[in-house]
């Protein structure tokens, strides 16, 4: 019997795991769907929890980058703070689970982080934040 390389046998190992596939495709599909059950929602949980860290830090260190609001040089919890886009949005920050992490980053680039009142002073236009500035994230990309 002639003897097979590592590599033949690699790929004869993989013809017959495609093979048994391709002829039991009920029990692979059963298989697919009850590893997903147990492992895919986990992997949604913790995606989301690093985002959550990600925004968190961005928002604590920047805090309120309204150079004249009382919260610029104060610490304030990070639910009071929110992104406010300073360039045209591709998507919402917080629809941001399903998204690349190259996305989310430039996303992010895109913003600067006011508290709630300066937001909606934003929002209803009695605040210019034309010149105020945007995120830088590089020192913060590891945690996503």
């Amino acid at each position: 019997m002639k003897k097979l390389t590592p590599e033949q046998a690699k790929a004869n190992q993989l013809k017959a795991t495609r093979n048994w596939q391709k002829n039991n495709r009920d029990k692979v599909l059963v298989h697919r769907k009850n590893w997903y059950q147990s492992h895919g929602r986990q992997r949604q949980v913790d995606r989301k929890k690093r985002l959550h860290v990600y925004y968190a830090e961005l928002k604590q260190f920047y805090k309120c980058m309204n150079p004249t609001c009382y919260y610029h040089v104060e610490p304030l919890d990070e639910c009071c703070l929110d992104f406010h886009h300073l360039k045209e949005k591709k998507f919402g920050l917080a629809q941001a689970g399903q998204r690349k992490k190259e996305a989310i980053i430039a996303e992010v680039k895109k913003c600067t982080i006011l508290c709630a009142v300066c937001h909606r002073k934003v929002t209803h236009k009695k605040l210019n934040v034309s010149h105020f500035p945007t995120c830088n994230t590089d020192q913060f990309n590891h945690l996503l």
